[in-house]
């Protein structure tokens, strides 16, 4: 928590809309928040907030992007270098739940956004996606995907540079999320290496899906 003029970016929930932001080393905050309502109350929100200054704020919940009220209120800005970064707690506490929290110091695409998010069942920052829609996983800087499960330490899963690890305060519990996913995937194609086949024959069929599919398995009907 710092000061406004040195205050570190944040996002937090306001009510159904969401509040981003940072402090310069000044004594201004820049701040916006979405103009219409995007959360789901009693939900998980899938949400990624991206912030270039040469393009200001961009905001994507559940993979969709969302209009903001203001969102160059920070164009050409620099957010401080704080050595120090809280997470669930600005002016007041996050009552909620929290799970696969990844910073980057890079702005991800809207394709990448879409690919991490998965049609509801998130896959892994740190490894870029097959399908090559997500490619920023050398560019992470912390990665926490809470599964200590106990303790006070919030460890940083990015493997490849330092470890930023964090410090959990004021007694906050662990618990077991379960996603579901309640979006069907789709096949986007299907394609044969050989489609002039004799009486037995055989031929490879790909099939490629909207998102990631364990057990696929074909029926005769």
């Amino acid at each position: 928590r710092h000061t406004i003029g040195t205050r570190s970016p944040f996002i937090y929930p306001y009510g159904k809309k969401l509040h981003i932001g940072f402090g310069d080393e000044g004594s201004s905050q820049y701040s916006t928040e979405t103009s219409g309502d995007v959360l789901a109350i009693g939900e998980w929100n899938h949400i990624v907030v991206t912030f270039d200054k040469d393009d200001s704020y961009k905001v994507y919940v559940d993979g969709a992007s969302a209009n903001l009220s203001n969102a160059d209120v920070a164009d050409t800005r620099t957010p401080p270098a704080n050595t120090e970064i809280w997470v669930g707690r600005n002016d007041n506490y996050f009552k909620g739940y929290m799970d696969e929290l990844a910073i980057w110091n890079s702005v991800l695409s809207s394709a990448e956004v879409s690919a991490l998010r998965n049609s509801g069942v998130p896959l892994s920052a740190a490894t870029n996606s097959d399908n090559g829609n997500y490619t920023s996983a050398g560019n992470l800087v912390a990665y926490y995907t809470m599964n200590d499960g106990s303790g006070t330490t919030l460890t940083d899963n990015e493997d490849t540079g330092t470890d930023y690890n964090g410090n959990l305060q004021n007694s906050i519990p662990w618990t077991t999320s379960t996603v579901v996913d309640s979006t069907a995937p789709t096949i986007s194609s299907i394609s044969l290496n050989d489609i002039a086949l004799k009486t037995g024959e055989t031929s490879v069929v790909t099939f490629v899906f909207s998102e990631i599919v364990n057990n696929f398995a074909l029926a005769d009907d």
